[in-house]
């Protein structure tokens, strides 16, 4: 041997695999989340009109699932627009910044998100373990628990914590390979 360790070819493929799929779910985690919660409260608002007015009746507890799909749509929804750079960040204005402020401006964004992150995070977590520990359940159900509905606020939260860590980083990485500040994707300033 000359010195060099070689993995396995077996352990280069799971690691390649795992890589692919944390890659996959990095792209893709707040679209398809969105998507799934956005389907669930049109079909919720859709089928509870159609028993309305086709039978006169409705579910008791198909208005209060539909309010906190809608929740759970928000926060992700403010994740995915940290990851994308596409919330209120007045383009226009840092574009005629010189280059190190408009960084400074991006990772100061990014450490205000982690700030306000630390505070709903907390607080609402404290709210989530009295709703466990009360045992309340979903307004019109017997057994779904609001403690499901209220992590809603601290999954979007640490979501959000999780995309500005990777935006400092590419920032970092843009502005010291000189590469310009841009938007991934996403909607206009």
């Amino acid at each position: 041997m000359n010195g060099q360790s070689h993995g396995s070819p077996e352990g280069e493929k799971t690691s390649n695999i795992f890589i692919r799929i944390l890659r996959w779910f990095d792209k893709n985690t707040e679209s398809y989340l969105m998507v799934v919660f956005y389907v669930a409260l049109a079909l919720i608002i859709s089928i509870e009109v159609a028993r309305r007015y086709l039978l006169g009746e409705q579910t008791q507890w198909g208005s209060v699932v539909s309010i906190y799909c809608f929740i759970w749509l928000s926060w992700l929804g403010c994740a995915y627009h940290v990851k994308t750079r596409g919330h209120l960040r007045f383009g226009e204005i840092r574009r005629s910044m010189p280059r190190l402020a408009q960084a400074i401006f991006y990772i100061l964004d990014d450490v205000l998100w982690l700030v306000l992150a630390s505070v709903v995070v907390t607080s609402s977590w404290n709210l989530i373990q009295t709703q466990m520990m009360l045992e309340n359940v979903i307004e019109g159900t017997r057994s779904i628990p609001l403690a499901i509905a209220t992590a809603a606020v601290p999954a979007g939260w640490l979501l959000i914590v999780v995309r500005a860590v990777q935006d400092i980083w590419t920032i970092i990485f843009e502005y010291r390979y000189d590469l310009p500040f841009e938007r991934r994707t996403g909607p206009v300033d």
